[in-house]
C-alpha cells in the first residue's frame, strides 16, 4: 500500500479514480481545505512543477484566485527547506504540500514538519511522481502524511480513459476523511 506503516489502523482509505498524480495533489489541497475551514496553503517549490500548476488551477477555478497560495523555495542543494516550510504555516493554513521524493530527488525526514502543521492546525500533503521510489523509503503516512498522492503511470499502466496517466491518492482511515475523499469511486 502506498501509504503502510504508523497509522491509527491498519488501513488506509485509497483511490485510483484521479486522472493523474497532479489533479491528485489539486484534490488533495481541495480536501484539506473542507477538512479544515482554512484557505491557505503552502506549497514547497520542490513539487513537480506540472503538479503545481495544477494546484493553481484548481484554486483559481474556487473564485479566489491563487492569492491563498504561498510558495518555499528549496535549500541551495534542491532539498525541501523544512524550516522555511515550517515558518510558512499561519494560522489560516489548511495545509504545506511537499515533494516526496521532491522533483530535485532529494529526500528529507518529514517528522518534523508534519508534528508543526498538526499542531498548528494544518495537514501535510505529499506528493510522489514515482511510486516505485516509496518501496525504498519510509512511507509518507509512518512520516505524518495525512493525504499522499502520487502518478500510477510509472507502474507500466497503458494509455486508457482519455490518457496515460492515473492519479493516485490515499488518506488517513479517519471517518472524517474518508467523507471528503475526492473521486469518481468514493466521492
Amino acid at each position: 500500500e502506498m501509504l503502510s506503516g504508523d497509522w491509527s489502523s491498519d488501513v488506509c482509505s485509497s483511490d485510483l479514480s484521479m486522472y493523474d498524480g497532479a489533479s491528485a495533489a489539486a484534490e488533495g489541497v481541495l480536501m484539506a481545505r473542507r477538512l479544515t475551514n482554512r484557505e491557505h496553503t503552502v506549497i514547497s517549490r520542490g513539487v513537480h512543477p506540472d503538479y503545481v500548476g495544477t494546484i493553481e488551477t484548481f484554486v483559481h477555478g474556487l473564485g479566489i484566485g491563487t492569492k491563498s497560495l504561498s510558495y518555499v523555495d528549496v535549500a541551495e542543494n534542491g532539498a525541501s527547506d523544512i524550516d522555511a516550510l515550517i515558518a510558512a504555516i499561519a494560522e489560516e493554513t489548511a495545509c504545506v504540500v511537499v515533494g516526496y521524493p521532491n522533483f530535485f530527488g532529494c529526500v528529507a525526514d518529514l517528522r518534523r514538519l508534519a508534528e508543526t502543521a498538526h499542531a498548528r492546525g494544518a495537514l501535510l500533503i505529499t506528493a510522489t511522481e514515482d511510486p516505485y521510489a516509496l518501496a525504498l523509503l519510509e512511507s509518507p503516512g509512518a512520516l505524518g502524511a495525512d493525504i499522499a498522492v502520487a502518478e500510477g503511470q510509472p507502474l507500466g499502466l497503458p494509455p486508457q480513459y482519455g490518457g496515460p496517466g492515473v492519479g493516485m491518492f490515499a488518506c488517513r482511515n479517519d471517518r472524517k476523511y474518508l467523507q471528503q475523499v475526492p473521486g469518481r469511486l468514493v466521492g
